[in-house]
């Protein structure tokens, strides 16, 4: 048997071969996505699992053990320490910043309809 092939043999050759690595893509992607929606209800109840487990551990910390109510504890602490940090940025940073960014919009659409009532001032006359 020969090892050539002619150029014809190989164009046909790779032709099929490039159809079959597209079904295997296709293969794959299809299972790639059939993989992320089994993930996603996974994750969905894994997430409601662990909340009702933590409200749970949280209303029954007396029953958990010190070394658990102690971490717990702990970990509450911290979260609080979050929150308010968060809401210290919020209220030194991100609101000033998003206020200001506001204002500044507020006065260019001022300045801009004030240029748009000089450039037209029959239209301004049906301004309400």
């Amino acid at each position: 048997m020969s090892k050539s092939f002619s150029l014809e043999r190989l164009s046909r050759y790779l032709s099929e071969v490039v159809k079959q690595i597209g079904a295997v893509r296709k293969e794959v992607e299809e299972i790639q996505v059939g993989f992320n929606s089994a993930f996603v209800e996974w994750k969905a109840e894994h997430d409601v699992t662990l909340e009702r487990l933590t409200e749970e551990v949280t209303r029954k910390l007396d029953e958990v053990g010190p070394g658990l109510a102690n971490l717990v504890q702990e970990r509450i602490v911290d979260e609080w320490r979050i929150v308010n940090d968060r809401r210290q940025e919020l209220r030194d940073k991100l609101i000033p910043e998003t206020q200001a960014e506001a204002d500044q919009a507020l006065d260019e659409g001022g300045l801009l309809s004030r240029k748009l009532r000089l450039l037209n001032p029959k239209l301004d006359q049906f301004t309400l």
